[in-house]
């Protein structure tokens, strides 16, 4: 889905990463073309220096602000690419799919369930969504067109009685996944809870502007930099 990158591409980037994951990895470099810090030009992708030099300067909140945005319109990102065990396919209805039209329609649906403060069950609500808005991600509710199979199976997961497995599953992958990595909810076993930026995403709060810490820079004896990861 244009997220893909070869093992010797995905074993050096991974160093580089706080948890060195492959689904992290394509994720944050979905946000970076999505968000326009960095650009892909005859294969290659470029980071954008100003783009990126202004993101890099602003504070933590704005940062993950623009992340977070970037993520809810990205068409680039396609989420339902990504879950562990599914395998979408080109051909039918799938060539016209368009995640951030998916996307935000779950997140219309969540900022409606879920409470504001306190935990509430994944499952629980993944249900609410089947029992109360099932076609989110398909316009017209035709689940007989989509070329998508699951962990060692030869067999297309149709019909609405794969709903779990499909719908279901992306619901779960935008909680556990994105909206994790980003900040936006906590997790627990079975459990999610909106943080504060949380909050701030579906426009229930105004964005955090949270005191940002003066940590140290610190050069040891033989030349090396001690930076937290809070340091701009």
């Amino acid at each position: 889905d244009g997220t893909s990158f070869t093992e010797e591409d995905s074993s050096e980037l991974r160093k580089h990463l706080l948890k060195p994951d492959d689904e992290r990895l394509a994720f944050v470099f979905g946000l970076a073309i999505s968000t326009d810090l960095a650009e892909i030009q005859s294969g290659k992708a470029f980071p954008k220096r100003a783009e990126a030099r202004r993101w890099l300067s602003a504070t933590r909140a704005e940062q993950v602000q623009a992340l977070a945005e970037g993520w809810k319109t990205s068409t680039f990102y396609r989420d339902l690419w990504h879950i562990p065990g599914l395998y979408p396919e080109p051909g039918g209805e799938l060539d016209e799919y368009d995640s951030a039209v998916a996307r935000n329609s779950a997140l219309e649906i969540m900022g409606d369930l879920v409470p504001k403060q306190e935990w509430w069950s994944l499952e629980g609500f993944i249900m609410a969504v089947k029992e109360t808005e099932p076609d989110f991600q398909r316009p017209g509710g035709d689940y007989e067109s989509w070329y998508i199979r699951g962990e060692g199976s030869d067999e297309y997961l149709t019909g609405f009685d794969n709903w779990e497995a499909i719908e279901g599953a992306l619901l779960e992958y935008y909680v556990t996944g994105p909206m994790h990595w980003l900040g936006l909810v906590d997790r627990a076993d079975e459990a999610a809870r909106l943080t504060a930026y949380g909050r701030a995403f579906f426009g229930q709060t105004p964005w955090p502007t949270p005191t940002e810490p003066e940590d140290k820079i610190i050069v040891k004896d033989d030349g090396t930099l001690l930076i937290s990861r809070k340091v701009s």
